[in-house]
């Protein structure tokens, strides 16, 4: 039998077998991805003012996943958690966060994105001193930059002792140092 006519037996065998593949939506496969941007650029209307941009990425893509996170503090000895709120930008998957906690105490912030109610992917900002808010000359006029000590990517949600234990940690690093 020719290598041809043996092609053409097998060739319906491989469509039946790539069928499934055809109608199977595989943009959703896989987690999605978050990341931060830091300075936010002052030139873009819609990040102008914010302390950060927040990323959402599906496989390098942008994607329009929904973006939630805290603001977890220690100021005077006393916790604080604070709600954030992400303001869309005019590019998808990117979203603004204007500084929503106090300049003074140890502060960590906690980004997550899901597709569902769930964290997918988050991250764990621990701030520098005091908010983490520094001004800086840029062409002569200031703007506020957002100073971290770490970020973290985490998959899935943020487990309550990783943010304890980062803010004891900077209490402890300030009093010694």
């Amino acid at each position: 039998m020719s290598s041809r006519m043996t092609w053409l037996k097998l060739a319906p065998l491989g469509l039946l077998l790539l069928l499934p593949m055809a109608f199977t939506d595989t943009s959703s496969v896989g987690p999605p991805w978050i990341s931060i941007e830091i300075p936010a650029n002052p030139m873009d209307a819609a990040a102008r003012g914010a302390a950060m941009l927040v990323h959402a990425y599906h496989h390098g893509n942008p994607a329009g996943y929904s973006v939630s996170g805290t603001a977890e503090g220690l100021v005077n000895g006393e916790r604080q958690t604070i709600p954030l709120e992400f303001i869309s930008t005019s590019r998808a998957g990117i979203y603004a966060l204007k500084q929503q906690w106090p300049a003074e105490g140890y502060w960590v912030l906690t980004l997550s994105v899901g597709a569902g109610d769930d964290a997918d992917a988050s991250l764990v900002v621990e701030l520098g001193e005091d908010g983490g808010v520094r001004q800086s000359d840029y062409y002569t006029r200031p703007v506020n930059i957002l100073t971290t000590r770490s970020v973290q990517i985490i998959a899935g949600a943020v487990d309550a002792e990783k943010i304890e234990s980062a803010l004891r940690a900077m209490a402890m690093a300030s009093e010694v140092g």
